[in-house]
């Protein structure tokens, strides 16, 4: 009797392993064919999403909701850097510059620490067709106020050409909740 138990214990186990086997099979199977096109699409959409648009599929209008540069608005910015306090004043002016064959917004921006100046930073955003805001890189000039002539600029930097530009602001940002 104890022997029929066994066998008929052993028989159900048997089947349970079986019937867990394909339920394993099953789901690897359809992860992987899930995931197997994804994959192989995957450095495509890449390219895709990080790929510069057409020059003329940009504006030098910036009016993107989450970074609006309207010509002629002023901000200013108080706080510390380097345990100083500053002021950062940022202002959108009336000009265009094109920097690969895109127009891009100019935007002055002036950092004072202690209240003398000790960074000029001239940047340029254009905007593309779908509400995106791009950065197209910056000319900076801190003032070295330790030089013999106080004043003096260092280190400047130039403006990006198309391959080196950014989206910085996306025209449907994506929510989190918390």
């Amino acid at each position: 009797m104890k022997m029929r138990q066994t066998r008929a214990t052993d028989e159900a186990h048997a089947t349970k392993t079986a019937s867990r086997r394909r339920v394993a099979m099953l789901a690897v199977t359809v992860f992987v064919a899930a995931t197997v096109p994804l994959a192989l699409a995957a450095p495509a959409s890449r390219a895709r999403a990080g790929a510069i648009p057409p020059a003329s599929h940009f504006s030098a209008t910036v009016d993107n909701v989450w970074f609006p540069l309207r010509p002629g608005t002023r901000y200013i910015y108080a706080g510390g850097k380097d345990g100083l306090p500053s002021r950062d004043v940022v202002t959108v002016s009336h000009r265009v510059r094109t920097i690969a064959g895109v127009p891009c917004a100019v935007v002055f921006d002036r950092l004072y620490l202690r209240g003398r100046l000790r960074e000029r930073t001239t940047d340029w955003y254009s905007q593309d067709s779908h509400g995106n805001v791009w950065y197209f890189g910056e000319n900076t000039a801190e003032l070295d106020t330790m030089a013999p002539n106080p004043g003096s600029i260092c280190r400047p930097t130039r403006p990006s050409g198309s391959p080196d530009a950014r989206s910085t602001t996306r025209a449907t940002p994506k929510t989190t909740s918390r």
